[in-house]
């Protein structure tokens, strides 16, 4: 009879995990999806005939309504004016090709179905919203900035004499535009997941920034003016204007945001849930 010999177990070697993305990693691929959107938006010549459509409509708007208290104080009325004021007003039509450019940033995807590709490239969707909503922010941002500037040196060449604006007005007159345009970029892009049409993406994006108020005034209702005071559009007034609007700048960045991020929500759930 034999006694078996003892054998040594042989350790097991753990099998491979595949190690979550660090941080750093997921910053580079962001990066590198927020610099392939915007190649394609410098790429697209629409870009640059909306933004100088935009260029062209501040500009025009300033002029017409400076013109119009230049007239009054040239025949003996003792009126005065903000250059930065009326450029601010001035954007609010200039906006809208901005805007335009924001959406298409999505659903131009859509319409001729290269969204399929941008998920091939960047497969987190999360991920490519994000990208888009960058570089939608960027453009509108650096378009806010030089439509400010346009609209105030029109405006100030017309008015002569008769401008108030202030250094200080100026500059945040310019500052605020241009992170206004920023973050309505973003919500409008937002909007532009949802819908995934272009036309029905403005159509609401006019309601909320424009109709909206012009109903409220109409209707003179108490709790449709009193909601008023929480759409982008008065944030908007009250981040550009000179004055402060309704709040503060503060508050104004707070109730833009809240905006954006309910959109930005809105788009990654339909983005989400639905296929290309």
């Amino acid at each position: 009879m034999t006694t078996p010999t003892p054998t040594t177990p042989t350790p097991t070697t753990p099998a491979p995990t595949t190690p979550a993305p660090s941080l750093r990693a997921a910053l580079a691929s962001t990066s590198a999806a927020a610099s392939a959107e915007w190649i394609k938006l410098r790429s697209l010549r629409f870009t640059w005939f909306a933004l100088l459509g935009a260029a062209a409509l501040t500009v025009v708007f300033a002029v017409v309504v400076a013109a119009s208290i230049s007239a009054s104080a040239a025949n003996g009325y003792d009126v005065t004016a903000s250059a930065a004021a009326l450029a601010a007003q001035a954007v609010t039509v200039g906006q809208l090709p901005v805007l335009m450019v924001a959406v298409t940033v999505v659903t131009g995807e859509y319409a001729d179905a290269s969204i399929r590709l941008s998920l091939r490239q960047t497969p987190l969707r999360g991920q490519l919203l994000l990208a888009k909503t960058l570089v939608a922010a960027a453009a509108g941002f650096c378009a806010g900035v030089p439509l400010a500037v346009a609209g105030m040196v029109a405006a100030r060449v017309v008015l002569g004499t008769a401008d108030t604006t202030s250094w200080d007005e100026a500059w945040r007159t310019v500052l605020g535009i241009g992170g206004y345009l920023a973050l309505v970029s973003a919500l409008v892009l937002g909007i532009g997941a949802i819908t995934r049409s272009t036309i029905v993406s403005v159509l609401v994006s006019l309601l909320l920034l424009l109709a909206a108020p012009l109903l409220a005034q109409m209707t003179r209702a108490g709790w449709l003016e009193a909601a008023t005071t929480y759409l982008p559009s008065t944030a908007g007034t009250a981040l550009t204007s000179p004055e402060g609007g309704a709040y503060g700048a503060g508050a104004a960045l707070a109730v833009l945001a809240v905006w954006v991020l309910l959109a930005q929500l809105g788009g990654y759930v339909a983005l989400w849930l639905r296929d290309a």
